[in-house]
């Protein structure tokens, strides 16, 4: 592709990313990516009803201050004439900002005297703004403060919820059964519990479903499809070709080892399927040692006796391994393969996924009484408020 090719896509990227919808832009420093953040906010103001609809977000002061001055700027300049030589991209922000002057002259916005009605601020400014809403939305009262330091918050709620297990109620069940699940390590599960409510965000919504009708199909085929993306990744590493190189050795080898019994007939490569997935376990573990590496020697333990009949096998064997050991992250591939779990939960695994649900139910009921008591909040309530005024 020619440079000139580069710069026709490049324009044709750039007037896209103004159209209506949503987009990601992705460019190296002085791109002018900013540029184009400009126009695309000023083409989003010449469509709404309010200006306030329009928000744009920063994570520093001096990059709100830099975004707001340029729109401002654009639309100085857009009521002077227009300078004769102007860049192709300078007169696209120079149209683009007349069209939001004619808007504003409609609907009598006078952004340019009133210039706080844009909304170019930063994140924390954004929660800030959120956190005001707080009194009605969250029943505290008063206005929280949000703090950056809420380990000590999730720390107390840990240590409530596992205090539990001697009130004698259903909670105590509860609390005990996951005790059970850790070894009755306490400070292990409290520590967990610490963790998962920094980021209860991505599960609080979910929990509440768990004994929902049909949901354990839902959870067993989002496991399904996650185990099935391993198995992808691993059958594009140790393609067909090599299989096929493995094969005639590992039937040798499975004829005299039991623990191999699933590759006795193995004729065909595996294929990126759940129901290959015993064979591929079987297979990794015969490649690998039990800490995960590749293994170095083939004995009659690996199914491999010492004798002119498996000779040969054994030498096809590491033929074959010296293309295997080459492939980049096989070897790692293999071994969590090695971990992967079965592709469907068990009744028991279950009710360990109930337990750890109503468990941190609990929890996240004790942080927000920690967060009532401290007049505090984390920027994960400021968050979840926020899509709920929505």
């Amino acid at each position: 592709m020619t440079s000139l090719d580069l710069q026709q896509e490049d324009g044709r990227a750039r007037l896209r990313a103004l159209e209506l919808a949503s987009f990601i832009v992705e460019a190296p420093a002085g791109a002018g990516k900013t540029e184009l953040l400009t126009q695309r906010y000023l083409r989003l103001l010449a469509v709404v009803k309010n200006p306030e609809e329009v928000l744009a977000l920063t994570f520093t002061n001096k990059a709100a201050t830099e975004m707001r001055d340029r729109i401002l700027g654009s639309l100085s300049a857009a009521k002077l004439p227009a300078a004769p030589d102007l860049a192709p991209h300078k007169l696209e922000t120079r149209q683009l900002a007349c069209a939001v002057l004619a808007h504003d002259s409609d609907l009598r916005w006078g952004l340019l005297d009133h210039p706080g009605r844009l909304r170019i601020t930063t994140l924390d400014a954004l929660c800030a703004s959120l956190a005001r809403q707080m009194p009605y939305l969250s029943r505290f009262g008063t206005q929280p403060r949000v703090t950056d330091a809420a380990d000590a918050y999730y720390q107390t709620a840990a240590r409530r919820t596992l205090e539990m297990v001697e009130d004698g109620s259903e909670n105590a069940d509860v609390v005990a059964a996951a005790l059970s699940f850790m070894d009755n390590n306490a400070g292990r599960l409290e520590r967990l519990i610490v963790a998962l409510l920094a980021r209860r965000d991505q599960w609080v919504r979910h929990a509440g479903r768990i004994s929902e009708s049909g949901l354990r199909d839902e959870v067993d085929a989002g496991f399904a499809e996650l185990l099935g993306r391993d198995l992808a990744d691993l059958s594009d590493l140790l393609t067909p070709g090599l299989q096929s190189a493995l094969m005639p050795s590992v039937r040798f080898a499975a004829a005299n080892q039991p623990a191999l019994a699933a590759l006795l007939d193995w004729e065909t490569p595996l294929a990126a399927s759940l129901d290959d997935l015993p064979r591929w376990q079987t297979l990794a573990g015969l490649l690998l040692t039990s800490t995960g590496g590749w293994r170095k020697s083939y004995t009659k333990t690996q199914g491999f006796p010492a004798d002119k009949v498996g000779k040969p096998f054994k030498e096809a064997l590491a033929e074959a391994l010296v293309d295997i050991h080459a492939v980049p992250g096989l070897e790692a591939a293999l071994a969590a393969c090695l971990c992967l779990p079965a592709k469907k939960l068990s009744d028991e695994e279950w009710s360990t996924v109930t337990t750890f649900s109503h468990l941190l139910r609990l929890a996240a009921g004790q942080l927000w009484l920690a967060f009532q008591e401290g007049g505090e909040v984390d920027f994960n309530v400021v968050y979840s408020l926020g899509r709920d005024s929505d």
